[in-house]
């Protein structure tokens, strides 16, 4: 008995000391991520990607309408192009018809057997988070899941599991970080939208911590590929939802992820503080907003006032602000107001006024503006 309490004791210590291991390595190449060895960016987009990433969204999709019509460029250069310029033109536009044609557009290179899997994978996790870039706008939830097939992955009335069904429909294509966190953020979030009995919850927090530990495992993979990573979009959506889906495991008393959220949000900002993208900054609304509902869940109203009176600024200053998926949403929620989102809205107005006057503002103006 006593050689077989050993034995147990040991096993613990060496499981800890290879999750620590696991840990320092993540943590040495979040810290690290531009001494990488990197792989070369096609030049025919690096204007593009230069544009994008620095806001400049007019010569972005300027450079984009270069290599589409140029007779020489591949199906594969094509669906590069289109996927590094993926959410340009409704960040542009706020039309949401320029989601409806990025929708085909995506599903077109998905379908199309000359374009490589990385490509079609990463076109296939777009098309699983339109719904969401748009807002929650109904008629691209029905767009996306229509025709074959892509309305396998369709779970009627539910846009969260039709979302996890496809992205990891895409990660099975091929592995990358942004199917697998929205996987594991998405698994993560069912806690909240029903009521499950102890068996389901487990398994969907299984899920999430499994593909949280998938996205990361990949996205330090992928840190190799480019040199713009750590500024690039892709980087900026993997911190993002990371962060959300930490918060979302925090309030499921799920450790660490209990005692370490904070860090990983303000993480994030940090990130995104030296970023100019709209993608950036869409990033940063939405996260803000979650970070608030998860202090605020946990008790401290007082840095969730914080996080909404920042958030409140964040919108004020925006010079086109119907392109940025939070607003669209705010918008789109506000025609439900007995629904889930808007009551949160609701809730956390009551502990930022500033956020509220934000927010009546932003849907004063779309009402008036119809």
């Amino acid at each position: 008995m006593g050689r077989t309490l050993k034995l147990v004791v040991w096993l613990v210590v060496l499981v800890l000391v290879l999750i620590g291991a696991v840990a320092y390595v993540a943590d040495y190449y979040f810290q690290n991520l531009q001494s990488q060895q990197v792989q070369s960016t096609p030049t025919y987009l690096l204007s593009l990607i230069k544009a994008k990433d620095s806001g400049n969204n007019t010569e972005a999709l300027a450079q984009y309408q270069t290599i589409e019509s140029d007779a020489s460029k591949s199906a594969e250069d094509e669906a590069l192009a289109a996927i590094n310029i993926s959410g340009v033109a409704f960040s542009q536009s706020g039309n949401i018809n320029d989601v409806l044609q990025e929708i085909q557009t995506m599903k077109a290179i998905v379908l199309n057997p000359a374009v490589a899997a990385p490509e079609r994978a990463t076109a296939m996790s777009i098309l699983a988070n339109e719904y969401n870039i748009s807002g929650n706008n109904p008629t691209v939830f029905a767009e996306v899941y229509k025709d074959a097939p892509f309305n396998t992955y369709l779970v009627p009335g539910d846009p969260a599991l039709s979302a996890l069904n496809m992205q990891k429909a895409s990660y099975d294509i091929r592995h990358t970080s942004t199917a697998a966190i929205y996987v594991a953020y998405l698994a993560a979030g069912q806690y909240f939208v029903k009521n499950l009995d102890a068996s389901t919850s487990a398994m969907y927090i299984s899920l999430a911590t499994d593909y949280l530990s998938k996205a990361d495992i990949t996205a330090l993979a992928e840190s190799k590929a480019s040199a713009f990573y750590p500024q690039s979009t892709k980087y900026v959506i993997y911190r993002a939802v990371r962060a959300q889906t930490i918060g979302r495991l925090a309030l499921q008393k799920v450790q660490p992820f209990t005692t370490n959220y904070r860090t990983e949000f303000d993480q994030f900002f940090t990130i995104t503080q030296a970023l100019h993208s709209t993608a950036a900054m869409d990033a940063t609304l939405s996260v803000r907003f979650q970070y608030a509902k998860v202090l605020a869940a946990d008790s401290d109203a007082a840095d969730a006032k914080t996080q909404l009176d920042q958030l409140a600024q964040e919108l004020g200053a925006l010079t086109s602000p119907s392109g940025y998926s939070f607003v669209a949403s705010l918008k789109t929620e506000h025609a439900n107001p007995t629904g889930p989102t808007w009551q949160s809205v609701l809730k956390m107005e009551k502990i930022s006024p500033a956020f509220k006057a934000a927010v009546d503002s932003l849907v004063t103006s779309s009402s008036s503006s119809k």
